[in-house]
This record gives C-alpha cells, structure tokens and sequence, in this order.
C-alpha cells in the first residue's frame, strides 16, 4: 500500500470514529483526542528530568524540573530557608506528565467552552487536581 493510499485510509477511518463519538455523546473523548493532537505538552516538557517539584499559585500548577530527587529535596530546601513558604510536593516524572496533561486539557476545555458556565466547571476541575496534590489542613 503506497503512503498516500494509507493517509487516506487513515483520515477516513479517523473521520468514522470522531463522527460515532460525537454522534453517541462522548464529547469529552472527542475534546481529548482534539487536545492530544493540537497539544505541544511532550515538547515543552523536559525530556532530561526524572523528578519534579509542584506548587498551586493563584490556581495555576507549577513546577521545577530535576534531574534526581536529591536535587529536587535540596533546591526546596533551599527555598524554604530563603524563606519560601510555598507549598511544593516532589514526584516522579510519571506523576508529573500525568497531573500536568490532565490539567493542561481542562484548561483547554475552559478556553474552547462555549459558554462562561461550562468555562466554570473546568476551572472547578482544574482546582480539584491541585486540592487532591495539596490538601487543605484541617
């Protein structure tokens, strides 16, 4: 088969599954498979780094990249002694491109949302990732 008979057979085939997502009511399938193909995230995200340290400012997740968790133990115990009092959490790489894509997506849900309530319900998503990574005291 030459290359583009199986491009086209792909784009056909592809075109057939998106159609029966939507037409069934999985629209949110629909918004990941938009996402995985529009996203950069693999591309910025630091291909040389093992660990990560997160921390939620003003409803954004952040991080600093590592390349062991050594490192990442000392560089926020370093903030920390600056006096930083920012609450970080040290993880796996995994842990990272998991939390990081799954709250990348509803961040690209809340800017294609069609209305400033849906747009909401994301932003209730997106505070829940970092409410499950930094749990409030009580």
């Amino acid at each position: 088969m030459d290359k583009k008979k199986m491009i086209n057979e792909f784009i056909e085939e592809a075109e057939l599954v998106i159609k029966g997502l939507v037409s069934a009511g999985h629209t949110e399938q629909f918004a990941r498979i938009a996402f995985d193909v529009v996203s950069d995230f693999f591309l910025k995200f630091p291909q040389d780094k093992q660990f990560f340290a997160l921390s939620a400012e003003q409803g954004m997740l952040k991080y600093y990249a590592f390349c062991d968790e050594l490192s990442a133990k000392k560089t926020i115990k370093q903030f920390k002694n600056n006096g930083d009092f920012t609450e970080y959490r040290i993880v796996s790489r995994t842990i990272a491109e998991m939390v990081g894509r799954e709250f990348e997506f509803y961040q690209y849900l809340e800017e294609i949302s069609e209305s400033d309530e849906d747009a909401a319900k994301f932003t209730v998503k997106q505070q829940e990732i970092i409410d499950f990574l930094f749990p409030k005291q009580s």
